[in-house]
């Protein structure tokens, strides 16, 4: 019984990459404005950021998730985001 490590990091490669492509598909859908402002308001960044800034997954130096790769002051502006881990979702208030 050992552990396959080339198999486990085959795995997290490829969970990183579909966390990456949400991130940019969420990013392409708010630079060409589909819906209708592609912000949250302060009070929703505020409470995104920080359950970002408690995060366990949280590299603190860059500010980035280490299962998607976003930086978390961008992305959890956006309202089309969401948190990979499940913490805060997109905003479908207008």
């Amino acid at each position: 019984m050992g552990c396959n490590c080339k198999r486990t990091r085959r795995k997290a490669r490829e969970n990183k990459s579909y966390h990456i492509l949400n991130a940019a598909s969420d990013a392409l859908k708010n630079v060409l404005g589909i819906g209708e402002n592609p912000f949250v308001s302060d009070e929703i960044l505020q409470q995104r950021l920080q359950n970002c800034l408690e995060c366990e997954k949280l590299v603190r130096i860059t500010k980035q998730c280490r299962l998607c790769g976003c930086f978390v002051a961008a992305k959890t502006k956006m309202r089309s985001a969401s948190c990979p881990l499940g913490k805060w979702g997109a905003d479908e208030s207008h």
